[in-house]
C-alpha cells in the first residue's frame, strides 16, 4: 500500500469511527511522560483553585443546591457515585483539565488501588473529533479473615472493596476539554464489605 493510500485509510476510518470502534486506540502514557511539569502543575496556583472550587461545589451540593454552579454535576445511584465538571462551561485549558485528571488518580492511587486500565480513544461523533482518555481504577486485593466464620455482621473472606471502583474519564472535542467524570461504583454483594461512603472518597480526592 502506498503512502497516499494508507492516509486515504486513515481518514476513511476516522470518518466511521465511534466510542466503541475508535480511528486510534492507545495507551495513555501521561502520567510517564508529562510527570515533570505535572508536578509543578499540582503545587501551582491552578490546582489550588480547581481542588477549592471542587470542594466548594461539594459541600452545596450536600447543603444548599441553589448555590451549586452550572460547571458541575454530582452523581448518585444506588451503585454508582461521583461527579462531572462541564469543562466546555470554563475557562480551563486542555493542560489543565489533562493535569486534574493526574491529580484525581494519583490521589486515588495514594490509598490501596491500582490501575486496571490506562487509555485513549480518537473518533468522530456528531462531526467533531472526540477523544476520550480514561483511568480505571480497581482496589488491590486484600483477602481478611481467611480462617472463615463471621467478623462484625460480615462474612468472613469477604473482598474489601475500599470505595468501589473508580473510572476517571477525560472527554476531549476539537482538542478542547469538554468533560471530566470521576464515578465510583460500588458491589452489593455478599462476596464484598460494604463499600467506604462517597464522603470520605471525597476527602482522599481534596
Amino acid at each position: 500500500m502506498s503512502w497516499w493510500d494508507r492516509v486515504k485509510t486513515l481518514f476513511q476510518e476516522a470518518e466511521t469511527s465511534t466510542p466503541t470502534a475508535p480511528a486510534v486506540h492507545e495507551v495513555l502514557t501521561r502520567h510517564k511522560t508529562e510527570a515533570e511539569a505535572y508536578a509543578a502543575w499540582r503545587d501551582g496556583l491552578i490546582r489550588t483553585q480547581l481542588t477549592d472550587w471542587l470542594r466548594e461545589q461539594y459541600g452545596f451540593y450536600l447543603t444548599d443546591r441553589s448555590r451549586q454552579d452550572e460547571a458541575i454535576d454530582f452523581l448518585d445511584t444506588p451503585s454508582s457515585k461521583g461527579f462531572v465538571i462541564h469543562f466546555s462551561q470554563t475557562q480551563y485549558s486542555l493542560r489543565e483539565a489533562e493535569f486534574l485528571q493526574l491529580y484525581l488518580r494519583e490521589r486515588v492511587l495514594s490509598r490501596p488501588y491500582r490501575t486496571q486500565a490506562a487509555d485513549s480513544r480518537t473518533y468522530t461523533k456528531n462531526g467533531r473529533t472526540e477523544r476520550t482518555d480514561r483511568y480505571y481504577l480497581k482496589p488491590r486485593p486484600d483477602w481478611s479473615h481467611p480462617d472463615g466464620g463471621e467478623m462484625d455482621g460480615h462474612t468472613a473472606n469477604q473482598f474489601e472493596q475500599q470505595f468501589g471502583n473508580i473510572l476517571i474519564n477525560l472527554v476531549v472535542r476539537n482538542d478542547r476539554p469538554h468533560q471530566l467524570r470521576l464515578s465510583a461504583t460500588v458491589y452489593h454483594d455478599r462476596v464484598y464489605k460494604d463499600a467506604k461512603g462517597f464522603g470520605g472518597l471525597m476527602e482522599v480526592l481534596l
